[in-house]
């Protein structure tokens, strides 16, 4: 970004790169996901709250609690299936799994993606 010394105006003001505003609906944040070389939009659970799920999980882990454990990942698991929110779901399954707990996984479920019908081109 380039710009002269001086006062910026009341409605100029530079943001920092990482300050991203992303659009958030009911506890989930809608982001770009990488898929086959192009962009697609996703949603899922902020980091402050997977980070919170971490700790809760540690601390059952550390007490050697598996109904807790267990229950942890069925509450996480029965949430949307968008693929944001199943990637992370997968993540916090493998961490308890790579952390000691050797209870089953829970199934996680899918949003399937349905054709709306045939595209809609407008006349010139």
């Amino acid at each position: 970004m380039l710009f002269t010394v001086g006062k910026l105006d009341s409605h100029e003001h530079p943001r920092d790169a990482t300050d991203k505003h992303r659009l958030e609906w009911l506890g989930y944040e809608l982001v770009r996901h990488p898929i086959r070389g192009a962009a697609s939009c996703t949603w899922r659970r902020p980091k402050i709250e997977m980070a919170e799920h971490y700790t809760l999980l540690d601390e059952s882990l550390a007490k050697r609690h598996p109904e807790a454990v267990n229950h942890q990942l069925a509450r996480i698991a029965n949430q949307p299936g968008f693929h944001g929110v199943r990637e992370q779901s997968w993540s916090f399954c493998q961490y308890a799994r790579q952390h000691g707990y050797q209870g089953d996984l829970p199934h996680l479920f899918y949003v399937q993606k349905i054709s709306h019908g045939e595209r809609v081109i407008l006349g010139k």
